[in-house]
């Protein structure tokens, strides 16, 4: 490359370099997939000992963990909570599983140890009903977030073979308020 043309290279790609950020935008990510996506459940996780605390804790670990997997775009989740009764049989479970046409299911069980939750998560073949894959996490209660994101990506790589992105995180500048502020956030947002 001749010495004109490496100045000319080097000042477009500094002035529109520049250019973009004096005039930020919006920027929006669309992710999508030519295969067709898995129908699975997540069921409602159980916990012990089964306090008001605790339960509320365990269904907002099951819920940042839906919304995850449905954010991932790998999944189409079934609602398995519905008609799904404490008093239920193990084969009427399956049963239910099986008409909403679920190929796997997500099951888990939480208990706590001082601190620290601990999180016994399960995936099942609907039609055989065997058992996949299970693992147990544990993380300080005050890790909520980041427990359920584990796990989360944990289903997506044991299901799809793909890593998850749901401990990813972003950074950005914000100057609404008049100075400008670095942030930090979990991929959702959060």
């Amino acid at each position: 490359m001749n010495l004109a043309v490496r100045k000319l290279f080097i000042t477009v790609f500094t002035v529109l370099f520049f250019a973009g950020a004096a005039y930020a935008v919006d920027v929006y990510l669309s992710l999508s997939m030519a295969s067709q996506r898995s129908d699975i459940a997540l069921e409602i996780f159980t916990t012990t000992p089964r306090s008001a605390e605790n339960v509320r804790f365990t269904s907002q670990v099951r819920g940042i963990i839906e919304n995850n997997l449905i954010l991932s775009r790998y999944f189409n989740l079934v609602d398995a909570t519905v008609g799904a009764a404490a008093d239920m049989s193990e084969e009427e479970r399956w049963q239910d599983l099986s008409n909403l046409a679920a190929v796997a299911t997500v099951r888990a069980h939480v208990t706590f140890e001082g601190d620290y939750a601990v999180v016994l998560c399960r995936i099942f073949d609907v039609d055989s009903r065997q058992l996949i894959w299970e693992q147990t996490f544990r993380e300080e209660r005050i890790n909520q977030r980041l427990l359920a994101h584990r796990i989360s990506n944990e289903i997506i790589r044991r299901l799809t073979g793909e890593q998850g992105i749901a401990t990813s995180r972003i950074a950005f500048i914000n100057d609404n308020t008049g100075f400008r502020e670095l942030y930090v956030i979990d991929y959702d947002g959060h």
